[in-house]
């Protein structure tokens, strides 16, 4: 009885340790010791409990999970209804298994079980398999069960599966309390911090033990604007989360910016009893995004202002970002040794510095501390800047510096720029030179941009030019090329027209003075006389436009010749045109044709006033032109750059529209009414300023005006006019023999009627062959040779070189209605004593024999004497 109670106190102290491990979970009413009987039990075939009847109650008021086993082995003896629930076998299987069959692990599960024995106190922790495979976890109290046949086993088992669950959650949450990297502190309801876990310690740099107990407004900065204070607070103690950022100090003094997310703890009723705050410190992503948003800032700003206000805009942002109010930018040269300042930043200009400013170079060997960064090609912090041994004084004007951070920008091996800022009242960090580089390598990289920028549009504009320029000189090409071909045309019909008007002027001279003529025919010839010379003036006019008109050039003092050619045209002005002349008194001589400049003058005249119906002002003014002129020339289509004497003419007409200033001086273009012009006056000027190495320019604006502008150079010394004046009267021969040649037949026949006329004998030939036999044979007595030009055979030239192959005294005279392109003063350089233009006068005639007839003669007395 005594062994029973003694079971029986050990199964009550049992009970209480289950209590205890149970906690709140465990209801000894709901302990149910299952009665039964074996008929083949563990003591024997009868009927007797394994437990006696006083310990039987306590057997079935256990509802733990409870097994009875065989200490020497570990076999199942017995188990209540709990334990066959629990593992899923019935009683006459579970009896027949091993306590080990439940476990993976059976050698140590055994050597958990006899510990137990050892210590009765003891609690041991196992995983268990169920019949249907699910792995359990369960806690053995056991210890001896003393028997009438023997010492058992009494295991009393808790399954813990889901409290171990809730301890592994709790220990994950604390794991992850523990090492997250964001900063995590309670409150209590007055905000006393009472936890921090190891990443507030580590961002905020104070250590659990200086945190418990202090309110977080210890680590203000006085950066944090008060109403977000006021926001966080008023919705954490309504029951509401915040979110927002505050700028706190760390422990050694410096600031950081934390995201948090603070949250009211409530218990089961809905009460606040702490508040929580999750913490991020966002320095540096906010830093990356400043930067982000200055870049683009500089970006754009760069799109629309210059290379100097961009650098400065970049020091502006820099000095901003880091907190310092001094900021210069230099640009280093290729040679790597020459700085040259490019930008201030505006708070240095102005408020700090009055030093030499942009443009300013300085030599790196010879600077001081600041180009640190250029000796070391990288980045250089001067945190104590008075105490750096190495530093030199600063220029008259400059700001003090109390500290600096100075980056190089690299490109490649080399250093292209430096960007330096400073005075910040912290120390400069690693931080500050990521700023400073960041917006440095971006300066210089939009700097490099707009230079290329700039360059391009340089390039651009002269390609621009230069294609316009090619335009013109193409336009220019194209149009000489008509004006050629019309010029080439209007050479060919000259001679054909000029070889009529000689037989049609001749004829009708001699006709005049033939005594047989009648009376009343004199006035029709007359007529007939005055149209040929008009004829004879258009075809003069065609080829003083194609250039190859015969030029008789003499030295002209410029400024008188245009004094009388206005008082003579003063007679064709209406009164209401008011004429205005500025000559200074100056000798303006130039070498010219006198009658092709008097007929320029006469056409742009005629130009001003036509254009000038309801009156207005006619201006002409002469001057020199020394230096370069801003006008291009319409004939070779440069800018107009020599010396040269100018003629402009200028009224307050009508003006030319911009469109028809190209065409204004191509042949028979005129802006004139049908049949108030022949549209030749301006392609004549253009031909003669041609052939007098000239140059013309032309302004005009419609409804304002028009200025022409012609330049011809002048004659820097006298020269002589050896040039002889022609004589009105004609002048007969003393029967001298002329040899004519002339392959037309009039005009062979005319030209022989005015030579006989002129009292001449005549040897007529019809072309160069004939004529050279006839020379051969008759030399001694032919004084002169007249010969045309052009003739099928030979032309006149050839056949003057034949004759002066046989007589070196020969003299000839050229004769051609198509123009050689020579001047009279120098038609001696191929050896002809003269030169004369169809038509040809009886007048011209008579002088140009004449002349050749005395120079000979003279020659002749020459030799003599």
């Amino acid at each position: 009885m005594t062994r029973n109670l003694k079971d029986l106190k050990k199964l009550e102290n049992r009970k209480n340790d289950v209590q205890k491990m149970e906690s709140d979970d465990f209801n000894p009413e709901l302990v149910n010791w299952t009665m039964r009987e074996k008929s083949d039990g563990f003591f024997g075939k009868d009927t007797s409990p394994i437990v006696n009847a006083d310990n039987q109650q306590v057997f079935y008021r256990n509802a733990a999970i409870q097994l009875i086993l065989d200490p020497s082995d570990g076999r199942i003896v017995d188990a209540n209804t709990p334990a066959i629930s629990f593992y899923g076998y019935d009683l006459g299987t579970i009896t027949q298994m091993y306590l080990y069959d439940f476990s993976d692990s059976p050698e140590e599960d055994r050597l958990k079980l006899v510990s137990l024995l050892d210590d009765e106190n003891q609690v041991r922790s196992f995983i268990h398999k169920t019949a249907t495979g699910e792995k359990r976890n369960i806690e053995i109290y056991a210890g001896p069960l003393e028997t009438e046949n023997g010492v058992l086993i009494h295991a009393i088992m808790h399954d813990v599966t889901a409290r171990k669950g809730n301890d592994d959650k709790l220990r994950q949450l604390s794991r992850v309390v523990e090492q997250s990297d964001s900063a995590i502190l309670i409150t209590d309801l007055n905000g006393i911090i009472e936890f921090v876990n190891p990443a507030f310690t580590k961002i905020s740099g104070y250590s659990y033990e200086e945190a418990i107990g202090k309110n977080p407004k210890f680590m203000k900065s006085g950066k944090t604007p008060p109403e977000r204070y006021t926001d966080f607070w008023n919705k954490v103690t309504s029951g509401k989360m915040w979110q927002g950022e505050f700028i706190n100090r760390k422990k050694n003094g410096d600031i950081y910016t934390e995201n948090a997310i603070v949250s009211p703890v409530k218990d089961e009723s809905g009460k606040i009893t702490h508040y929580v705050a999750i913490k991020e410190d966002v320095t540096e992503r906010n830093r990356s995004v400043e930067i982000l948003r200055a870049r683009l800032r500089l970006v754009n700003f760069s799109v629309v202002h210059s290379l100097d206000e961009l650098l400065q805009a970049t020091l502006d942002e820099a000095e901003k970002l880091t907190e310092s109010n001094i900021g210069f930018y230099h640009f280093l040269e290729a040679n790597q040794r020459t700085l040259s300042l490019q930008a201030w930043s505006t708070n240095t200009l102005a408020t700090m510095c009055t030093a030499e400013g942009k443009g300013s170079h300085y030599d790196v060997d010879l600077a001081g501390v600041w180009v640190d960064c250029i000796r070391e090609k990288r980045p250089v912090i001067h945190n104590d800047y008075s105490s750096l041994p190495h530093k030199k004084g600063m220029p008259e004007g400059h700001a003090p510096v109390v500290r600096e951070l100075v980056v190089p920008v690299m490109r490649g091996e080399k250093i292209a720029a430096i960007l330096g800022v400073g005075n910040k009242e912290k120390n400069y960090n690693e931080g500050d030179v990521e700023v400073v580089s960041l917006l440095a390598d971006l300066a210089w990289d939009i700097a490099e941009r707009k230079q290329a920028e700039l360059a391009l549009q340089k390039s651009n504009r002269r390609l621009e030019k230069a294609l316009k320029k090619l335009r013109d000189t193409q336009s220019r090409m194209v149009q000489q090329e008509r004006l050629a071909a019309v010029g080439q045309l209007t050479a060919g019909i000259a001679h054909d027209f000029n070889n009529l008007l000689t037989s049609i002027t001749g004829l009708t001279e001699l006709m005049q003075m033939s005594e047989e003529t009648p009376e009343r025919m004199q006035g029709d010839l007359q007529n007939i006389g005055k149209a040929a010379q008009q004829a004879a003036l258009l075809v003069r006019q065609m080829l003083d436009f194609s250039r190859k008109s015969i030029r008789d050039p003499r030295q002209l003092e410029l400024g008188g010749f245009i004094q009388e050619s206005i008082d003579f045209f003063k007679r064709t002005i209406p009164e209401n045109i008011q004429i205005n002349v500025d000559i200074r008194p100056d000798k303006y001589r130039i070498v010219a044709d006198q009658t092709q400049i008097q007929q320029v003058v006469t056409n742009l005249m005629i130009n001003a006033r036509d254009a000038m119906p309801d009156g207005g002002s006619l201006n002409l003014k002469l001057s020199f032109i020394n230096a370069n002129s801003s006008r291009d020339c319409v004939i070779c289509g440069h800018p107009i750059s020599e010396e040269f004497i100018c003629l402009s003419i200028a009224d307050t007409g009508c003006g030319i529209p911009r469109e028809q200033l190209p065409h204004i001086f191509e042949p028979f273009f005129t802006t004139k009414q049908v049949g108030k012009g022949s549209g030749l006056g301006l392609a004549q000027v253009y031909g003669i300023i041609s052939q007098h190495k000239g140059h013309i320019a032309v302004e005009s604006e419609v409804n304002v005006g028009t200025t022409i502008f012609i330049y011809l150079p002048f004659l820097h010394e006298n020269k002589s006019d050896n040039l002889h004046e022609k004589f009105d009267q004609l002048i007969s021969g003393r029967g001298e023999t002329i040899l004519l040649v002339e392959d037309e037949p009039d005009v062979l026949s005319t030209t022989k009627a005015m030579l006989e006329q002129l009292n001449y004998q005549v040897l007529a030939a019809k072309n160069g062959m004939e004529a050279y036999t006839i020379y051969q044979e008759k030399k001694e007595s032919v004084a002169a040779v007249l010969s045309d030009m052009i003739m099928p055979d030979i032309t006149g030239e050839t056949l003057f070189y034949s004759l002066k192959a046989i007589d070196s005294q020969v003299k000839m005279i050229i004769m051609s209605g198509y123009p050689l392109g020579l001047d009279k003063g120098n038609s001696s350089d191929y050896g002809a004593a003269a030169w004369l233009g169809k038509p040809v006068t009886l007048q011209q005639l008579s002088q140009a024999v004449h002349d050749v007839l005395i120079a000979k003669s003279a020659n002749e007395q020459s030799e003599l004497s």
